[in-house]
């Protein structure tokens, strides 16, 4: 009796650490490499590990590693409260839980602490603002000004070169979808079902849409209407100049990716894998194809091809014309980050929560090189303008990549 007692505690005590441990996956140790941050010195990462192409139309074989030119991590010190401890804990440094933008020959990114970050391109840390938030979106670089939301309900209007805060507009819930700027509209989705179209100058509200679900998803426009999907499993399209309905499809699943406006059609990755081509003029569904596990990524668009990725670790092109599928490639256990195409089309990179990232040939979906980052990637990936890739991970890293 008293030993089955003891071993169904120590059962209940490891059953409780896998929780902890799933639930927070920051608290996993992890080696990150040391050296200079914050500048342009490259400095030497563990060896890269080769690894072979799990799938797709191609013969598996190995591949070269991607060049390290350059790195930066976060370390401002902030505090979270902690759940189970119940007070406040001390941080440095924070994952970096947004896209990368480059615009006026500047990098911005957010982190977790509700930090905003702005680099040179030669990874030189410029300025960076802090929010009240936890979290912060992706940034928006537009009518010299950048804008972004956080988590403590704001969206912030910020001087690009320095960082100065303009002004910020006050969404009643957290905004930690990608802000829009279309003409003299900036719309902004709010969490907790608010869309806003404000004026981008001042932040003078112009109307607000009020939904009865969440906004998981960030806006888009063909430069007339408003298109953006909800856990009410809906595409909403809103007139821009008012933010009238115009009308709604009904998606049958959560769309919690940005929808991809282009010649008339709007591309909608939902949740539960499918992606569909929706008329603009018609509201008619074109086509729909069912991928393999749940998407959050937002698709990336090429001539004649749509690329697209999914939780289950997948990666596929598809035609634009009839959604078949041309191919598709395994690339780890889960790919939450949205694919990003080379100016030339030529090449696809895509990580993975596995810390791998990857470099594939957009034509057939060979894997061409990788690095192991050592931690995850979520987010966005951005190019410069020589043609190096930035990529975050949470470790709070900013690696610049030579492909």
């Amino acid at each position: 009796m008293f030993r089955s007692s003891r071993i169904a505690l120590l059962l209940l005590a490891i059953g409780f650490v896998v929780i902890l441990v799933a639930l927070y996956p920051e608290w996993q140790k992890l080696t990150v490499p040391s050296g200079p941050t914050g500048s342009a010195q490259s400095f030497s990462l563990k060896p890269p590990k080769l690894t072979t192409q799990e799938g797709g139309p191609t013969s598996p074989g190995a591949h070269r590693p991607l060049e390290l030119v350059w790195s930066f991590q976060t370390q401002h010190k902030w505090q979270y409260r902690d759940p189970f401890l119940k007070k406040a804990v001390d941080q440095s440094g924070g994952a970096i839980c947004s896209g990368i933008v480059v615009a006026h020959d500047r990098i911005y990114f957010g982190s977790e602490g509700g930090f905003v970050y702005c680099l040179s391109l030669d990874g030189r840390p410029v300025w960076s603002f802090e929010t009240f938030g936890a979290k912060v979106g992706e940034p928006v670089a537009a009518q010299d000004r950048l804008f972004c939301g956080s988590e403590d309900n704001y969206l912030y209007a910020l001087a690009p070169e320095i960082g100065e805060q303009l002004y910020r507009f006050n969404a009643k819930s957290e905004v930690l979808t990608t802000p829009l700027v279309v003409g003299d509209r900036l719309v902004v989705a709010a969490r907790m079902g608010r869309i806003f179209a404000l004026g981008p100058a001042f932040g003078k509200e112009l109307w607000v849409y009020r939904h009865d679900h969440l906004f998981k998803s960030s806006p888009a426009s063909d430069g007339k209407t408003v298109f953006i999907g909800s856990d009410s499993e809906e595409l909403l399209a809103l007139n821009l100049l008012s933010g009238e309905l115009e009308w709604s499809f009904d998606t049958k699943s959560a769309v919690r990716s940005t929808p991809v406006v282009c010649a008339g059609r709007i591309i909608v990755a939902c949740w539960d894998g499918r992606l569909l081509s929706i008329s603009a003029s018609t509201h008619q569904l074109l086509f729909e194809t069912q991928l393999r596990g749940f998407v959050k990524s937002t698709p990336q668009l090429g001539t004649g091809r749509i690329y697209a990725s999914t939780l289950d670790g997948l990666v596929y092109a598809l035609s634009a014309t009839d959604g078949s599928i041309l191919w598709s490639v395994k690339c780890g256990d889960v790919v939450e980050a949205s694919p990003l195409l080379s100016s030339d089309e030529k090449m696809l990179y895509v990580g993975n929560w596995d810390g791998m990232f990857y470099v594939l040939d957009a034509d057939t979906g060979q894997i061409l090189a990788s690095r192991d980052l050592g931690w995850m990637v979520s987010r966005r990936s951005a190019l410069t303008p020589d043609g190096r890739v930035l990529v975050g991970t949470k470790s709070g890293f900013i690696y610049c990549l030579w492909p």
